[in-house]
């Protein structure tokens, strides 16, 4: 199952502080919470081999993005959100936030059959496409057709 999150972005002058700081289709490295509980987003290669997000839109901040599976964060003084797809990597296991609180800072790279922290899920990437994903009755189909068509075949591991 993957969870759309939202956050709320900490400002800082090496971090992506309004949805303008980045182009669509650039990848953004979503951290951890500052001291206030505001994520920390910058501005990321999206081959870095670091767990990135591609910006996939621009929509006001009371406006919803494309689907429940982007993510998205939201700016502190901005009328808009930023709707996130992720950049997963096959056959890469990540933890995934789920349920109420879910927080993009619980998205993280993990070794596959390690536990993952409450109220995430781990999933194994079994195929990541270009454009719409045929998967095994198994395992979830996850589409997004923005910034450009991009699909993944999830396997669910373990969730808590």
């Amino acid at each position: 199952m993957v969870t759309a999150c939202s956050a709320s972005v900490s400002v800082g002058s090496d971090k992506v502080s309004e949805p303008g700081d980045v182009k669509v289709g650039e990848c953004v490295k979503v951290g951890g919470t500052d001291d206030q509980g505001k994520v920390e987003a910058t501005k990321a290669e999206c081959d870095s081999g670091d767990l990135t997000f591609y910006a996939a839109s621009t929509v006001p901040k009371d406006t919803d993005c494309a689907t429940p599976n982007y993510s998205h964060l939201t700016f502190d003084g901005s009328p808009d959100r930023l709707c996130l797809t992720p950049n997963f990597v096959k056959d890469k296991c990540y933890q995934i936030p789920t349920g109420d609180g879910a927080s993009l800072a619980d998205y993280a790279i993990i070794e596959c059959g390690t536990a993952p922290k409450p109220n995430t899920s781990e999933v194994r990437v079994v195929e990541r496409t270009e454009g719409q994903p045929t998967c095994a009755a198994d395992q979830l189909a996850v589409p997004f057709d923005l910034p450009r068509p991009l699909g993944y075949c999830l396997a669910q591991e373990s969730q808590t």
